[in-house]
């Protein structure tokens, strides 16, 4: 009997509090997108909703192909106590800015997310099956992404 697929974008709608659009040369480790339109290897281009619906956390960024954590496989409360292992930098939480990055929240690591993978990700229970988040996506693929923010007052419940 197959799987039942899974998508929890929608119940990140409520920890979300504003989405940007940026060029895809602006993405970076350690922080949360959403990839609306993706052209896939097969040539084909399709806008990801619904079911397909896809927030990434990015990891790494290697011969531009972006390797990151599927948010939309991952239960949000899931992805947020995770965080905790990751977060060392609470004191931007106390500044005076509406908008915190979850890089600001993290510590820098290496662009290409190696030493992140492998201190942070491969023994998570995270990555537990059935539904396996790492995934890969061509740089040249992203047509349409934007920047997450999370709202701040979710953030300061999780990590201050």
């Amino acid at each position: 009997m197959a799987e039942q697929r899974q998508n929890f974008s929608r119940q990140y709608k409520g920890f979300i509090k504003l989405e940007s659009r940026i060029s895809r040369t602006q993405i970076t480790p350690n922080n949360v997108y959403r990839l609306s339109t993706y052209k896939y290897s097969d040539g084909k281009t399709r806008t990801l909703r619904g079911e397909d619906e896809t927030l990434i956390f990015v990891t790494g960024i290697y011969k531009k192909t972006i390797y990151g954590i599927k948010l939309s496989k991952v239960r949000p409360e899931t992805f947020f106590e995770w965080g905790q292992t990751i977060i060392t930098e609470k004191d931007v939480l106390n500044e005076d800015n509406e908008l915190v990055k979850f890089s600001q929240l993290s510590p820098p690591m290496d662009v290409t997310g190696d030493r992140f993978y492998k201190n942070y990700i491969k023994t998570s229970t995270l990555l537990k099956k059935p539904q396996i988040p790492y995934r890969s996506y061509k740089l040249e693929g992203i047509r349409y992404v934007s920047e997450v923010y999370f709202k701040k007052d979710i953030l300061e419940s999780y990590y201050a």
